[in-house]
């Protein structure tokens, strides 16, 4: 089933208003909320203290160059900022700027994610927005063991729901990056 843009952030806001809204079943738990997204059609969550603002439709000017982690760059309230691939840093595809909306007049759009925990002002590319989760900590089993060295401090940990694998990402790791590798 195909949702439209329109249904899917209704689905975010409704989210949204259900987890301020509705007390906790068990407010003895510790825990956080987290926004998740999909990139390459996997899960991830970011923390919602982490996150300054989600841009819907927002036109990247790509950087042409090499293989590099910077995508592109946004006006973000008149500053120019970087845009980070996150798939290169999590050993998948690179994601294609103007994936995920084509308006009528044939000029594509993403959807980014404004962090408040990167170095420089930056801000991550996602796919599919997802939905806004409260995790509690002991939810969340460690990180593989088998995962490769330089993806280890990425990733903080794994939860499942609903049947779906969602990894917990470490903004603090990912700030300390050096972006132009």
């Amino acid at each position: 089933m195909q949702y439209s843009l329109q249904d899917k952030l209704k689905q975010l806001k409704d989210s949204f208003d259900l987890s301020v809204s509705k007390p906790i079943e068990n407010q003895k738990r510790d825990g956080a909320k987290f926004l998740t997204f999909d990139i390459h059609n996997e899960s991830f969550a970011w923390p919602l203290k982490n996150l300054k603002e989600i841009l819907i439709n927002q036109k990247i000017i790509p950087i042409p160059a090499r293989q590099t982690m910077l995508c592109g760059i946004i006006n973000y309230k008149n500053q120019v900022q970087s845009v980070l691939n996150l798939s290169m840093l999590l050993g998948l595809p690179k994601t294609k700027i103007g994936t995920d909306i084509k308006t009528k007049q044939g000029k594509e759009y993403n959807t980014v994610l404004v962090t408040r925990s990167l170095a420089q002002d930056m801000s991550i590319i996602v796919d599919r927005l997802g939905l806004i989760l409260f995790i509690a900590w002991d939810e969340i089993k460690p990180k593989p063991v088998a995962i490769k060295s330089e993806l280890s401090d990425l990733i903080d940990g794994q939860i499942y729901r609903k049947k779906q694998l969602i990894t917990i990402l470490n903004p603090n790791a990912i700030k300390s990056l050096k972006t132009d590798e």
